[in-house]
């Protein structure tokens, strides 16, 4: 498995497990994964959109828009 491979498959357990915080109401901890998701692979499109999901969710429409 080469760097960007292993960088994508820690980004996806990232936003995989934010998805299950999310599930979960724990937005804080979710919203930490999401991040740490994004900045391992700037480009992981799902990670924004669940990102914004939760913004929504908060009813930060605002920050949601962005995303």
């Amino acid at each position: 498995m080469n760097q960007n491979n292993t960088i994508y498959a820690q980004a996806e357990v990232h936003n995989n497990y934010g998805v299950r915080l999310f599930k979960e109401n724990k937005y804080a901890e979710a919203r930490q994964h999401y991040e740490q998701a994004i900045q391992l692979k700037p480009d992981y499109l799902q990670a924004y959109f669940n990102l914004g999901l939760l913004f929504i969710a908060e009813t930060q429409l605002e920050k949601a828009i962005i995303q």
